[in-house]
């Protein structure tokens, strides 16, 4: 497949085409790997770094304005409660709150008075 848009040509330049005869430079072959090794390198952080035990945690998430809470982690739903709130809750007969979601943050803090800091 040939790249096509503005990048096109700086993308022909990154990675070399085969020669039409099949036979590949060691420059050519080191091009072609380069992706493989970093994504071996990401397989083998999240390898290491992916089986630490979970702690409940809380972060903002920009794109939709809400404060994402996890109590625990487990397999859930998610359950709306208004327009600010939905719960996540265990597939369990009894569900249990695993986490939260807390919409318009930045709503909040402002009708809130700001953040102040201690």
């Amino acid at each position: 497949m040939v790249p096509d848009g503005p990048d096109a040509e700086t993308q022909m330049r990154r990675k070399p085409m085969p020669k039409k005869n099949g036979d590949l430079t060691i420059k050519e072959i080191k091009e072609l790997v380069k992706p493989i090794r970093t994504l071996d390198s990401v397989i083998k952080l999240a390898k290491k770094y992916g089986k630490r035990k979970f702690e409940p945690c809380a972060w903002y998430n920009r794109v939709g304005d809400m404060l994402e809470v996890y109590f625990e982690k487990d397999n859930h739903f998610v359950r709306h409660i208004n327009n600010t709130i939905s719960l996540m809750l265990t597939r369990d007969k009894t569900p249990r709150v695993v986490g939260a979601y807390i919409c318009g943050i930045s709503k909040l803090v402002k009708e809130s008075g700001g953040l102040r800091r201690r």
